[in-house]
């Protein structure tokens, strides 16, 4: 008798499949049972202008219905061969890598369509503004609470228009979730537009180097004054000085999870005392942490139960077991002369540390101190950013 698999399974490796070969998810769907394949349709992930329009003629024949179920929808940019007319030698030339890519005209139709969308995601389409026209298709969400959008470093602009940023966030009231990488960020981008209303509980901002101090108060209005943010996540770029994050730290008081990415260890270390409510705490830092001086400003806070270390593990073979043996020393320490530590439960490093000399002390440290010492696999794109 053959292996069944169940409706759970089957979803699992239709959300793997997405996220890898979202060109054969279609070709899968033909042979999923009804269930597996209606929630397939409540989260469309399109990489093509012809693969949204083969969407929504689908939904306008035999899957109408499925519109009203969709909640989340992801673009993200994707190629196709098209066949040449050209004849070479009496025979057709082989087709050419041509891009096919989502338009913005595509994102409207398709917001006239799934209007209770909660979810949205843009990973690197090929547009990086929108006309203002086009941008109204955010008021037809009137349901959308979660918004990523990653722009495309190789276009023109350098990233996607925080401009365009602006006027969609305008459109979303009710959006608690922000999620932002690659922006284009222009001195006046914002200027002129009217501060939105929505009030974040998670905002992630990264490689946006150049965006200003007010920009990112405009981007944190609501939230700040409605104490709404609850995670936050974000990279710091070298040279940036620690006054152009004032606005974070005028949203830090509710925050409880943190996220950083910085070449500076100087700014893992320090900042977690600014955050009061810091509950979960994790860095990647290119240069490595002192964890006496990271500890210590944990303790600041009083409230930290999980440190996550997300540096990757040095390559030279004589740094290698210095940081582990500096946990467990600071680890020490700090459980008896910083109070504020001992509401510390888990300490999290990535796998590569386990084959350093000091792993054994650490994680016999970790167990007299009743701290939950566990490692992680550093996947590619954690490697750069939490």
């Amino acid at each position: 008798m053959g292996l069944v698999l169940t409706d759970e399974v089957l979803q699992r490796i239709v959300d793997e499949l997405q996220a890898v070969a979202p060109t054969q998810v279609a070709r899968l769907a033909l042979v999923l049972p009804t269930q597996v394949r209606r929630a397939l349709h409540t989260r469309p992930l399109l990489a093509s202008s012809s693969g949204v329009k083969q969407f929504l003629l689908k939904l306008g024949r035999q899957d109408k219905e499925l519109a009203g179920q969709a909640r989340s929808l992801t673009i993200r940019r994707g190629t196709r061969s098209v066949p040449s007319t050209a004849r070479v030698k009496g025979r057709k030339a082989k087709g050419t890598p041509a891009e096919d890519a989502v338009t913005p005209e595509d994102l409207v139709q398709l917001a006239q369509h799934l209007t209770d969308l909660v979810e949205l995601r843009l990973l690197e389409p090929a547009f990086d503004s929108l006309r203002r026209r086009q941008v109204d298709f955010a008021s037809r969400l009137p349901h959308l609470r979660s918004l990523s959008i990653v722009g495309r470093t190789s276009l023109a602009g350098g990233g996607f228009n925080l401009h365009t940023v602006g006027q969609v966030l305008q459109a979303t009231p009710n959006l608690c979730e922000l999620a932002l990488r690659d922006l284009n960020c222009c001195a006046g981008a914002l200027a002129g537009l009217a501060k939105p209303a929505c009030k974040l509980s998670s905002f992630a901002l990264f490689g946006a180097p150049s965006v200003t101090s007010e920009q990112l108060y405009w981007l944190l209005h609501a939230s700040i004054y409605a104490d709404s943010l609850r995670s936050l996540a974000f990279d710091v770029s070298p040279g940036v000085p620690p006054s152009h994050f004032a606005p974070v730290k005028w949203a830090a008081t509710p925050v409880t999870r943190l996220a950083i990415t910085s070449s500076r260890a100087e700014v893992a270390q320090g900042i977690p005392q600014h955050f009061p409510s810091l509950r979960h705490f994790a860095f990647r830092s290119s240069n490595p942490v002192n964890p006496h001086r990271l500890l210590a400003s944990c303790a600041a806070c009083g409230s930290v139960q999980t440190i996550e270390d997300r540096s990757p593990a040095e390559e030279d073979e004589e740094a290698r077991g210095v940081v582990t043996l500096a946990w467990a020393e600071a680890l020490l320490l700090a459980r008896r002369r910083l109070p504020g530590v001992a509401s510390l439960r888990r300490l999290a490093l990535v796998s590569a540390r386990r084959a350093e000399t000091g792993w054994e002390v650490l994680e016999e440290v970790c167990r007299l101190l009743g701290v939950q010492l566990e490692t992680f696999e550093l996947e590619r794109e954690a490697a750069s950013r939490p």
